[in-house]
């Protein structure tokens, strides 16, 4: 006759953070490490790994200025600068400055912006549209698309009120664009 297993796993991976809160929780109570709120059936709920710490960029020198100086980014920072400043800005993203993320960041072979006239609902506004080019040969294990959605994202956050951005990404080795995004301002994709 067939028995069940007494202890079930439930594996979730999830990228979360309340500051350093997690690092506070006591972990390896035998009880379990958390409580359900409602009725389960549950016996109990305990992590096989400690959450990893928050990890935050050493400030110091240089880098004060380089993130002052990114507060006041905008789009001519890119037009003027290209993928080099491009780049110079997402290094400030990579905290722990992994060999992976740097390899990515170096992807970014070209950047071109134009100024754009788009139809947007009963009238017409004026955007930018950026053309990044990728080298896919940078991201082999990673995801390219997913680092081109995240950009996308990153730039439609700088552009004026009555502005938009628009994203086309390129590689190297195809002949067709990877994706074009829709007009954005800001969170908003504008139709």
């Amino acid at each position: 006759r067939p028995t069940e297993p007494e202890a079930e796993t439930l594996t979730v991976h999830v990228t979360c953070t309340n500051r350093d809160m997690p690092a506070r929780l006591p972990f390896g109570d035998s009880g379990g490490d958390f409580e359900m709120e409602l009725a389960a059936p549950v016996s109990r709920i305990s992590c096989r790994i400690k959450p990893t710490p928050t990890r935050r960029q050493p400030l110091g020198g240089a880098l004060q200025w380089r993130f002052i100086s990114h507060l006041s980014l905008n789009y001519l920072s890119l037009v003027e600068g290209g993928e080099d400043a491009l780049r110079e800005i997402l290094k400030l993203y990579d905290f722990e400055n992994s060999p992976v993320t740097r390899q990515q960041i170096d992807g970014i072979v070209g950047l071109r912006t134009r100024h754009v006239t788009r139809r947007i609902g009963q009238s017409f506004c004026r955007g930018i549209e950026t053309s990044v080019t990728f080298d896919e040969e940078k991201f082999v294990g990673s995801g390219l698309y997913l680092f081109a959605c995240i950009l996308e994202r990153f730039l439609g956050q700088y552009v004026s009120v009555n502005s938009f951005s628009r994203m086309i990404a390129l590689t190297l080795q195809r002949k067709e664009r990877l994706k074009e995004w829709p007009p954005r301002n800001g969170n908003r994709i504008l139709l």
